[in-house]
């Protein structure tokens, strides 16, 4: 594009910014919000990135626009649909019809591919920074967008992991340079997103079942009352989590697949990323340590996050991940590392993986429980991790977890009359 009708458009955004800003869009914001996201989307697969920061401030500014309108139930107004004429002096009915914001179909395809495309990484910084800013401000209006979002940053996560291990794993002969696209603050940007995707998909969970889609959603009220700023901060802290009710997350729940996904990526980024020092020290190990050591830093405070939030679901997920991820890239005590970073002490570990024995053997629902079960960790599985945990533990610690365990034994042995797989996993 010519310089100067690079400065005409970014004039006209400007312009745009200040119209929709002042609030005079009343029955034009839809037409404006569809031609700003189209003009993203084209920015986005041409490779424009000047303009992209000024049109999602503007499109942050008309969906403000637009949810407000659809919240004030005096702000659109409209004429009776049988042709009669108002009742009321100022030409409209009494009673005004309210319309609800819907999200547009283009919207969650271009949120998508502006974090995707690898082209558009140099602007990474500003669509995250929007989604970060409207979506938890803009609740319900915007919770479609979240699930696919999650996806979308779990995907370019391991793409990134898959990057970093095919560049460390290359031989040092210094036949050739190498050439690693992915940095440390692209991967702190994208862990951001990724927790607080989860969090927000937490906060608004449903769960279908085989004749409806029943939805349980939670008003969540953004503290973000002003426009787009060039940086978000305090956005992850405790204070800004969301108060999730346990009693409508169930494994068959959006909310949980995606707090499930999440922890697979996570827990893969813990247990590939741990640094170990190479014998002959190169210019190369100066950039990969650096990346290996902030990114796992920031993956162990989301996870510690998560776990505050939902301690047993994110526990048993790893306890998933543990039996089905192994081979040469993965280190087999990575997941007892990350057990003994979340969880207090070894009394707290056993006794959440005795209750998660304890609530598939007796067939426990999870409404009663008030917690999900995760469907893939089966009580074979939950008996040979904590084998595996116990070898593990120091004697006199062992010692003390060891009654808690041996409650468990006296459990399965009284509720069972026939001899059960289980039982031998037990006495073993």
């Amino acid at each position: 594009m010519l310089p100067n009708n690079a400065i005409i458009q970014s004039t006209a955004v400007d312009l745009l910014q200040a119209v929709v800003s002042r609030g005079d869009v009343d029955g034009i914001a839809d037409g404006i919000e569809a031609i700003v996201i189209g003009k993203l989307y084209l920015c986005v697969h041409w490779r424009r990135l000047d303009l992209q920061n000024k049109l999602l401030h503007l499109l942050h500014s008309l969906i403000s626009a637009l949810t407000s309108h659809a919240h004030d139930p005096t702000a659109w107004q409209v004429h009776r649909h049988d042709g009669s004429g108002p009742t009321s002096a100022s030409g409209y009915d009494n009673e005004p019809e309210t319309r609800q914001y819907s999200v547009n179909s283009l919207l969650i395809h271009v949120l998508v591919d502006g974090i995707a495309v690898r082209s558009n990484r140099p602007v990474l910084q500003h669509w995250l920074d929007f989604i970060l800013m409207a979506v938890p401000q803009f609740q319900p209006a915007l919770q479609a967008v979240v699930n696919p979002l999650n996806d979308c940053l779990c995907r370019q996560l391991s793409l990134s992991l898959k990057d970093i291990r095919i560049t460390s794993s290359q031989a040092q002969d210094f036949s050739q340079d190498f050439f690693l696209s992915v940095t440390d603050a692209e991967m702190i940007m994208l862990l951001n997103g990724l927790e607080r995707m989860i969090l927000l998909s937490l906060a608004y969970t449903a769960e279908l079942n085989s004749t409806e889609e029943e939805s349980v959603p939670q008003d969540r009220a953004g503290t973000e009352n002003s426009g787009l700023l060039g940086y978000v901060s305090n956005v992850f802290g405790s204070e800004s989590t969301q108060q999730i009710s346990d009693e409508t997350l169930t494994a068959r729940s959006p909310a949980y697949r995606s707090l499930d996904e999440g922890i697979r990526v996570l827990y893969s980024i813990w247990a590939m990323l741990p640094w170990t020092k190479p014998s002959t020290w190169t210019s190369r190990d100066d950039s990969l340590s650096l990346i290996y050591s902030r990114t796992r830093v920031r993956c162990r405070r989301v996870l510690e996050h998560l776990f505050r939030v939902k301690a047993v679901e994110v526990f048993e997920s790893v306890v998933d991940c543990w039996s089905r991820n192994s081979g040469p890239d993965v280190s087999p005590d990575s997941a007892f590392e990350l057990v003994d970073v979340l969880v207090a002490s070894a009394q707290n570990a056993v006794h959440m993986i005795c209750e998660s024995i304890s609530c598939r053997i007796s067939g426990v629902n999870e409404r009663s429980r008030k917690q999900a079960i995760n469907p893939h960790l089966t009580e074979g599985v939950l008996f040979k991790f904590l084998e595996h945990y116990l070898r593990r533990l120091e004697g006199p610690i062992a010692i003390q977890v060891w009654g808690r365990f041996l409650q468990l034994v006296k459990d399965i042995v009284s509720s069972t009359r026939d001899f059960k797989i289980h039982n031998f996993a037990a006495l073993r």
